[in-house]
């Protein structure tokens, strides 16, 4: 029996050893816990255990570097709300500070070069957040439903991903650096205190909602890269009364720009397709010009147009005639004619 003891004794000692080697993270202040990566050259924050309203994340852990704030680590600390990150600090995992609702004062240090997916989604009463230059990426929903009021995109950053910023309502300024080359699908949907919003050269495609519901936006100027303007982009933006549309511009998608207040549309040259609904509803809108590159005009693109008295074309009208279009595309239109440069085509 001491011999079957003594082996037991002896097996829990091993035991305990070796879970006491594996197991590589322990509380540090204010109750964030830290992990040693497995290659032991850095250390990360892997989650949080307190009710502190303050929190300072220290540089090191165990004469190792805390380079990495983990996926979910202070996700719904509902009481955070003040966080000092260390400069040592690259990249933020996501959904690391997700629903931290009171969170209101963070510095994200200058060698971060990741924002993870929902990083700081909805943490409401963060209004004021700096993105450093050398951030490279910022991910989906990164900051959408937060409190911040104005948004600086730098040069390191290629793509607005989905969401990131979506449902801001305090949102009144954004800054789009000059290597961004897309907005994603509702980027800055629903930022309702967004009046105005510059779009530079080097973007190449707006995609599908990127600032629909932005109920206050009045002026929006596309630059001369822009090749894509994808459904719903501008739609029920019901302020929106000021567009200028970049020369690249092919193709306007699906309601685009249904619902708003413009009153007058020059669209480029170089333009093929109005795509179905693009202009719906736009009961302001009163002067358009359609260049001679367009193929198609799809099925409700002017619906509803009810102060559009005429249509200029700039091509002929037996180019006019040639253009593909769907069969309600002039639904509930108020103009009866063309205008085209070498006659008018009535459309009764």
């Amino acid at each position: 029996m001491k011999k079957v003891l003594c082996v037991l004794l002896l097996i829990i000692s091993l035991l305990t050893t070796f879970v006491a080697c594996d197991i590589s993270s322990m509380f540090g202040k204010h109750g964030v816990i830290y992990e040693k990566s497995e290659c032991d050259t850095y250390a990360k924050v892997v989650g949080y255990r307190g009710t502190a309203k303050e929190i300072v994340i220290d540089a090191e852990y165990e004469g190792l570097p805390v380079t990495t704030i983990d996926a979910r680590a202070f996700a719904y600390c509902n009481k955070l709300k003040s966080i000092e990150i260390p400069d040592t600090v690259t990249n933020i995992g996501d959904e690391a500070f997700f629903s931290c609702y009171q969170l209101s004062s963070i510095v994200i240090p200058d060698g971060v070069t990741n924002i993870g997916d929902a990083a700081f989604w909805f943490c409401s009463s963060l209004h004021s957040v700096v993105i450093p230059n050398n951030v490279t990426s910022i991910g989906r929903y990164a900051f959408a439903n937060s409190g911040i009021e104005s948004v600086i995109i730098h040069d390191n950053i290629t793509n607005i991903q989905d969401f990131a910023f979506s449902r801001c309502t305090n949102l009144n300024s954004v800054t789009i650096g000059h290597s961004v080359d897309v907005i994603g699908k509702h980027a800055f949907s629903e930022c309702t205190s967004l009046t105005s919003i510059i779009i530079p050269d080097n973007v190449i495609i707006i995609e599908d909602s990127s600032f629909s519901h932005c109920k206050n936006l009045n002026s929006v100027i596309i630059g001369n890269g822009v090749t894509k303007i994808g459904a719903n982009s501008f739609s029920d933006c019901y302020k929106l009364n000021s567009v200028v549309i970049g020369d690249s511009v092919a193709d306007v998608g699906y309601c685009a720009f249904g619902y708003s207040k413009i009153t007058s549309l020059i669209l480029p040259e170089g333009i093929t397709n109005i795509g179905y609904g693009a202009f719906r509803w736009c009961t302001y809108l009163n002067s358009v010009v359609i260049p001679d590159s367009v193929t198609s005009i799809e099925d409700c693109a002017f619906e509803s147009c009810s102060s559009l008295t005429s249509i200029n074309f700039k091509g002929t009208t037996e180019q006019w005639n040639a253009i593909t279009k769907g069969d309600n595309w002039k639904k509930k239109l108020s103009a009866t004619t063309v205008i085209c440069s070498d006659g008018i085509i009535n459309l009764t």
